[in-house]
């Protein structure tokens, strides 16, 4: 039996298969009828040992040869996730200090900040610190909508029932209207949590808590937090009342420091060389 089809026992003899069927397995017909023609004859073990290190010099190159394309890929898979890890640090890094600049510049606007957000009526602008995160926020004054106080009352005295308008719920703004809410004969011994909800034109929302586990409302921790958001919610109704329209826009200085921060990325300054620079346009 050839590799390609079969012939009888006297011609393979003739080349010196010799009933060898191992290295006739090796053997085409072409093969056979040329050896048989030039009167030529193969040792039969030889022959199918050449043919055997053939094939495995042939699957070894091919095992190497994938062997090598997996470790390229994984080498180009190596280099592209340290290249987006450098690229996110740059980025997390100019986020940063967007956010410091920012943050710096609503300081020196001096805007009225309640916890995370500060109202710079300066530069008409709402600028959300996160403190832990580079996930800031910057909107304009009439980006606003409108905002809710949060009130979640944990204990209610007995005698009185409390509407469901208020337990668990929103009370809107203007500010006194908190203040209406709790007044009158409808009383509560202790609240989890007081915030106030800002809601955006873009559907976004910003939520300030100044009290965040129970507190009894005849503490001074309660009261000392209601005049706070008495404070917020004035500033805030005095945002949504502004008969002027703002659009978001950066300031002269913004745009020196968006400069200042790229000409740092690209390397062309020193970190030391923009802290300095900062500071300039800071005090400037």
């Amino acid at each position: 039996m050839l590799k390609d089809t079969k012939v009888c026992v006297n011609c393979g003899n003739q080349v010196g298969l010799a009933g060898d069927y191992l290295a006739a397995g090796y053997m085409t017909l072409s093969e056979l009828k040329g050896l048989i023609n030039n009167h030529q004859t193969i040792d039969a073990k030889a022959y199918r040992r050449q043919h055997r290190a053939a094939e495995k010099a042939a699957t070894d190159a091919t095992s190497d040869q994938a062997i090598a394309i997996l470790q390229a890929k994984k080498a180009t898979e190596k280099r592209a996730q340290q290249q987006q890890r450098a690229t996110d640090k740059a980025a997390e890094k100019t986020s940063q200090d967007r956010r410091d600049w920012l943050k710096a510049a609503a300081k020196a606007d001096h805007s009225s900040k309640f916890g995370k957000i500060y109202l710079d009526f300066k530069s008409a602008r709402i600028f959300i610190d996160p403190l832990l995160s580079t996930d800031y926020r910057l909107y304009d004054f009439s980006d606003l909508d409108h905002y809710k106080i949060y009130q979640e009352p944990t204990t209610i005295k007995k005698g009185h029932a409390l509407t469901d308008s208020i337990l668990g719920g929103m009370v809107a703004g203007p500010a006194g209207a908190m203040y209406g809410a709790m007044a009158g004969e409808q009383r509560y011994s202790a609240v989890a949590k007081l915030g106030v909800v800002l809601y955006f034109n873009d559907g976004s929302t910003q939520i300030i808590m100044f009290i965040k586990s129970t507190t009894e409302t005849d503490s001074s921790t309660y009261q000392n937090a209601c005049a706070t958001v008495d404070r917020l919610c004035k500033q805030l109704d005095q945002i949504l009342q502004a008969p002027t329209q703002h659009t978001l826009s950066a300031k002269p200085t913004d745009t020196q420091m968006q400069k200042l921060i790229q000409l740092r990325d690209a390397g062309i300054i020193t970190s030391a060389e923009f802290e300095a620079k900062k500071r300039q346009i800071l005090e400037f």
